[in-house]
């Protein structure tokens, strides 16, 4: 006799407690930068004494009012309560920010194995990056022939340092080398690829003898980058 059997198969679902009122609604908020791909939660707790038991490691979802911006999640940890109150989600390269809109508002959902909490965002700001910062270092060496530049890009600027490849309406145009009272033009190019591969930039500029042995007589060296963007 050929018996046969049927093989079930069961899952734990997890269940929750939902603990309410953790944060304040009207005072937490959500800050994009779009430069550095962020979404930082500034949560401003109630100080629910329940919500202490939100310790250690702790999974959060970041949840748009709207279906056009997808749910980004991290992990914290050393999350507590009352003591961590930001957390900083990193956003996915597949995720175009060049045409994101505001939303309405987010929601921030905190969860362990054991409890969970939600709490609607009111407050959605968008942080500008300070374009003062676009590199970390500008140096400068001079050789009798050239200029060798060196330049530490941040990230602070990737959306606005962009080749006319990349963003046919809105572009770097023209780069200039201010040293002293001389002018130095530089192809874009040779910033705007390195700058998006968040590579070290090193350019050599030549210049002639004349050139050379005016710099050598200056003690102290007022130097810039100026780039000029395109809009169209």
């Amino acid at each position: 006799m050929l018996a046969t059997f049927a093989l079930a198969y069961v899952y734990d679902t997890p269940s929750y407690i939902t603990l309410n009122n953790c944060y304040s609604s009207a005072h937490s908020k959500s800050e994009l930068n779009k430069n550095l791909r962020t979404f930082a939660v500034q949560l401003v707790p109630t100080n629910n004494s329940l919500c202490k038991q939100f310790t250690a490691q702790i999974g959060a979802n970041l949840t748009a009012s709207s279906a056009t911006f997808p749910i980004v999640s991290m992990i914290a940890k050393d999350f507590k309560y009352g003591l961590t109150n930001e957390l900083v989600f990193q956003i996915p390269a597949g995720i175009d920010l060049s045409t994101y809109q505001d939303e309405n508002f987010f929601s921030v959902k905190i969860f362990t194995f054991q409890f969970v909490t939600e709490t609607q965002l009111l407050i959605y700001e968008e942080i500008k990056s300070d374009l003062q910062n676009c590199f970390d270092e500008l140096r400068i060496e001079i050789l009798p022939a050239s200029l060798k530049l060196f330049l530490s890009p941040t990230k602070q600027c990737v959306i606005q340092i962009i080749s006319k490849a990349t963003s046919p309406n809105i572009y770097i145009a023209q780069a200039t080398l201010k040293l002293q009272a001389m002018e130095f033009d530089i192809a874009p190019a040779l910033i705007t690829e390195p700058y998006q591969a968040h590579t070290d930039i090193t350019i050599n500029i030549p210049i002639t003898n004349k050139i050379y042995l005016s710099l050598m007589d200056d003690a102290y060296f007022d130097s810039k980058i100026v780039l000029s963007r395109t809009r169209f």
